[in-house]
């Protein structure tokens, strides 16, 4: 009975392992270890780079250079709305380039995310408020900010999220 019992347990650790490996790629992306060991503006340039040559659009990134500490909530926020504009970009826009801004302006951390893709008709939005903006504009709530599309058919869209200092 216990060689039946030590079979069943054999055949479990390589489903255990690829279950632990799959996990920890989820975390990583959800959370990579580059958010908390050098702050969102590094981060940012990752996750930017790391999209760009996933989904082969040209890609920019301009950080100001006095952005100072950026608090963990703060960060952890920002990187996740930068990983939804990002994937909607590349799943909805048809954009061949994205530009990726943040700086510091009055009080404010300021984030922008800009496609050249197809754009949307902004009388649409209250009516179709996908998962992801909602997704976005929760997020932002959280921290008193505020986001705002702007986007035009056949004109782009810029993502823009101001989040106040505390």
């Amino acid at each position: 009975a216990a060689s039946c019992a030590d079979s069943g347990v054999e055949e479990l650790v390589p489903l255990l392992d690829s279950a632990t490996n799959t996990m920890n790629r989820i975390v990583h992306r959800l959370r990579p270890p580059i958010l908390d060991i050098k702050g969102f503006p590094e981060a940012a340039r990752w996750l930017v780079d790391h999209l760009a040559v996933r989904s082969g659009l040209e890609s920019r990134i301009a950080i100001d250079e006095d952005i100072g500490a950026v608090p963990q909530d703060v960060s952890t926020c920002l990187f996740a709305v930068l990983r939804e504009a990002l994937s909607n970009v590349i799943r909805h826009s048809h954009a061949d380039s994205v530009t990726v801004t943040f700086a510091v302006e009055i009080h404010h951390w300021i984030l922008t995310v800009t496609d050249d893709g197809a754009g949307f008709d902004q009388s649409r939005i209250a009516v179709e408020n996908g998962v992801g903006m909602i997704d976005i504009r929760e997020r932002i709530n959280v921290l008193d900010g505020r986001v705002r599309w702007t986007s035009a058919p056949g004109d782009g869209t810029t993502l823009a999220v101001l989040i106040p200092f505390r």
